[in-house]
């Protein structure tokens, strides 16, 4: 019988990143953790994303692994988590 996997989509905000060298560096390092698949890292939006198998590895130790290589990390606020958001309009009465 094959084992369950518990795998989850996570989110995080990364600041320090200023080239394509440091998205790589991190998406590197995460990428050889046990578990982990689907790795994407944007500068512009300062945004590392990836499915994670929790009994494998823990986010503990991707924000560990991420934090070595001299970036912050943090989980994204579910605010932030929308690429776009349109601001609320007055509707007229």
């Amino acid at each position: 019988m094959a084992e369950a996997r518990n795998e989850t989509a996570c989110d995080w905000t990364v600041r320090g990143m200023d080239c394509g060298s440091c998205a790589t560096k991190i998406k590197d390092a995460v990428s050889r953790l046990p578990g982990v698949s689907g790795v994407e890292v944007a500068i512009m939006s300062e945004r590392l994303r990836l499915t994670l198998d929790e009994a494998q590895t823990g986010r503990d130790r991707i924000e560990s692994a991420v934090r070595a290589l001299g970036y912050e990390i943090a989980p994204r606020a579910a605010s932030a988590r929308k690429d776009f958001v349109l601001p609320a309009t007055p509707t007229a009465g």
